[in-house]
């Protein structure tokens, strides 16, 4: 059976994967990274967000002072671990941001949160977005054009007239409305993931969608497009090409902007010499109170493959195995058995990063975890995003001597 050694596993590549095995790098520790899939980031928004924004005049400092982010983390932290000071969050990011640029550069708003329009109907409040979903700003612009193929008309002008009532409840006079997108041909019905696929396999279509755009330039004073494009340099390519101020809406399921993140933490991980595993299957060996090796199985490969290391950061979502195992009289995380807190049956973890049992003591002591099992994280209930993930990696990282 292959077997491979190193200082540290990562489990999952996600934002909370990258920042722990970014971290540890820095510390000089060897690192690879298990990944089943893109998984959960690759699916996000694309964009930073760190808890619910009540007041959207105060800098993310000043968010993280206030008593509601306060009780939020609480939530997430054992009783006793302070909340992070700015300067810890600040460094977590500028971190990320680096692995990321130049594939995908994040554009942050400390002082203020921006304002972005989301294809969920809403708007929301992010600190740090990408270049592509910024730019139409909506305090001054007074028309905007909301950008839809025959596939998306009915959708564009739903989100017109929902985007209006959000605009008006701001008291903003921001005035959506659909306009078509003139580049398909009579009767054609392209899905996004199909204009998705075009726009990165077929360098033409960039010229024909700059074009298209082009037209309505003079119809709004900005236009807005359902996420779609493949990258930042085919959106700057675009950008460069229209007169009129233009960007992606947020996304809330979309494919695009969360492959762009994907990509960009797989090309951060390779330029530093991270090593990435995609695996189908993953099982650990434990031995007392420590993990002994993880066993994977791998797309194409018929055996099982060995890792062995000092140190283990379980960074795989709140399941990375795939549901919940249930033991005497308790829920457990099904990859190494550890007991779930909480009605968001999440993990709790000691100052080291290490996940707890029922009496308060270290399950493993090779184990740590960060990212969504903390505290079973949950977006809806929460509202905490990539920043949290991001953060949380880097701790647990640096928690490991």
């Amino acid at each position: 059976m292959p077997e491979v050694q190193c200082d540290a596993l990562v489990i999952g590549g996600g934002v909370a994967g990258a920042g722990a095995a970014f971290a540890l790098q820095e510390r000089g520790k060897s690192v690879v990274v298990i990944a089943k899939g893109p998984g959960a980031s690759a699916v996000s928004s694309g964009a930073w967000d760190f808890g619910p924004v009540e007041n959207p005049e105060l800098s993310l400092p000043g968010h993280l002072e206030t008593r509601h982010w306060k009780q939020v983390y609480k939530d997430l932290l054992v009783a006793g671990q302070e909340l992070p000071a700015w300067d810890e969050w600040s460094e977590s990011i500028a971190a990320a941001f680096a692995a990321l640029h130049p594939e995908l550069p994040m554009a942050s708003r400390w002082e203020a949160p921006a304002l972005v329009p989301c294809t969920s109907g809403y708007f929301r409040y992010v600190f740090a977005l990408q270049a592509c979903q910024q730019g139409v700003p909506l305090a001054s612009a007074k028309k905007i054009g909301v950008v839809a193929s025959r596939r998306w008309r009915y959708r564009a002008d739903l989100l017109s007239r929902q985007w209006n009532a959000e605009a008006r409840k701001r008291g903003l006079k921001t005035e959506f409305h659909a306009l078509d997108l003139p580049w398909e041909e009579s009767g054609a019905d392209i899905p996004l993931a199909r204009v998705y696929a075009d726009l990165a396999s077929r360098p033409e279509q960039l010229e024909r969608l700059a074009q298209a755009l082009a037209k309505l330039s003079d119809a709004a004073d900005g236009l807005i497009l359902p996420p779609l494009f493949p990258s930042e340099a085919a959106f700057e390519k675009v950008r460069a090409s229209v007169p009129t101020p233009l960007c992606e809406a947020l996304a809330s399921t979309e494919i695009a902007p969360g492959h762009r993140l994907h990509r960009a933490l797989r090309t951060g991980m390779k330029n530093r010499n991270i090593p990435v595993h995609e695996v189908l299957q993953v099982k650990a060996q434990t031995s007392g109170d420590a993990i002994r090796e993880v066993s994977v199985l791998r797309p194409g490969v018929q055996t099982w493959e060995t890792f062995r290391a000092q140190e283990y950061v379980f960074a795989g979502g709140r399941f990375f195995s795939g549901g919940l195992a249930h033991g005497y009289q308790r829920a457990e995380e099904p990859l190494f058995g550890v007991p779930l807190f909480s009605k968001a049956q999440g993990v709790r973890t000691d100052a080291q990063c290490r996940p707890l049992a029922e009496d308060g003591k270290a399950v493993f002591q090779n184990l740590r975890a960060c990212g969504s099992v903390i505290g079973g994280v949950q977006y809806a209930e929460h509202q905490i995003g990539l920043g949290w993930f991001a953060y949380a990696g880097r701790r647990c990282g640096f928690a490991i001597a």
